[in-house]
């Protein structure tokens, strides 16, 4: 699997440390704030909050409501489905391969998904 992985960092262009320990990163994340694309903007907006790159750890998005601080989202090692559709435009992935990844993660994430309002539905709802 490490292996696979590290192909597809290799073919994204893509120099991360962890990209040898079966980890990658996203384009949009390459450095060291994550680049907060215009699909989750639309996401985020719907939801009534508003988001921001995060500097915080690996997170990818700190999420605002009423100028506040509510959670972190995402991790900037891994790609989202925004990510994943950027990459499928530009012919890096087979078309559908987004919304594969989409269903598979939603599958994977189910049980906590659900919870409004938690850092795993605002992930859900702004990030796929």
């Amino acid at each position: 699997m490490k292996s696979k992985i590290f192909f597809v960092g290799l073919l994204l262009g893509i120099t991360c440390a962890n990209v040898g320990r079966g980890e990658s990163a996203p384009p949009s994340a390459v450095g060291s704030i994550y680049r907060v694309l215009p699909y989750s903007k639309k996401r985020a907006k719907k939801l009534g909050v508003s988001i921001k790159p995060s500097r915080t750890g690996n997170y990818k998005i700190d999420v605002f409501k009423n100028g506040r601080l509510i959670t972190r989202i995402g991790d900037k090692r891994y790609l989202d489905y925004p990510n994943y559709i950027q990459l499928e435009k530009a012919g890096k992935f087979p078309k559908g391969y987004a919304d594969k990844r989409r269903e598979l993660y939603k599958k994977r994430h189910n049980k906590n998904r659900k919870i409004k309002e938690s850092r795993s539905w605002y992930a859900d709802n702004i990030l796929w």
